[in-house]
């Protein structure tokens, strides 16, 4: 029997055009932490969430997928047998490491802003125990708003989406579920820095290995 495709949808470009989305986060787990759920990168000592982000409210775009990697912790070794262990970081090495995980800590205490509508600056006690994990689980599941971008080809890299930042509720593109991304002329604003940490967040790197 002949199949007739003439009348099937158009193949869609492989990248969404820049701008806010609101995401759903789903952890794909790494095998590493209390949990599982951590990964370990490349350079032998950053441990990530792996989060894979699918676009809930654009029609044209539901289910479109975005992979955002999360540095949250640094990985701790056993010295026992120091042949297995990777080379000790110099101490500017380390130093990034660790600005990287206070990065990563940002950005969730961003994602739990964004998903609860909390202010940035809101230090009440409802605030501190929504933004209080028992574990990265939390994050799974968690709907909340990004920026996206294109990042350009590289070599063999194709163009992909990416994450550019949370955008939380005192940015003025912020906007309620449900409404259509295209309606927003808003331009977001770029995240203004700071640290995150551990859970409950703040400055501290959470098990901080014993390199040196």
């Amino acid at each position: 029997m002949a199949i007739n495709l003439n009348d099937a949808d158009d193949q869609k470009p492989g990248t969404m055009p820049p701008g806010p989305y609101w995401v759903k986060a789903r952890i794909k787990p790494g095998g590493w932490g209390d949990d599982g759920l951590l990964r370990l990168a490349r350079n032998q000592y950053s441990l990530m969430l792996e989060v894979e982000c699918v676009v809930i409210d654009d029609e044209e775009w539901r289910g479109k997928k975005i992979i955002d990697y999360i540095t949250c912790e640094l990985a701790e070794y056993d010295h026992s047998d120091p042949l297995s262990l990777p080379p000790a970081p110099d101490m500017g090495t380390l130093s990034n490491l660790q600005t990287s995980v206070r990065i990563g800590r940002s950005k969730l205490k961003a994602m739990i802003n964004s998903a609860f509508n909390l202010q940035p600056r809101d230090d009440s006690d409802e605030a501190k125990a929504r933004r209080t994990i028992d574990s990265y689980k939390a994050i799974d599941g968690l709907a909340y708003m990004v920026q996206a971008e294109i990042q350009a080809a590289s070599g063999k890299y194709r163009e992909k989406n990416v994450i550019d930042f949370v955008i939380e509720p005192d940015d003025p593109a912020y906007r309620p579920r449900g409404s259509n991304s295209k309606q927003l002329v808003t331009k977001p604003k770029p995240p203004s820095g700071g640290g995150g940490g551990p859970v409950p967040f703040d400055d501290d790197i959470p098990f901080a290995p014993n390199f040196l």
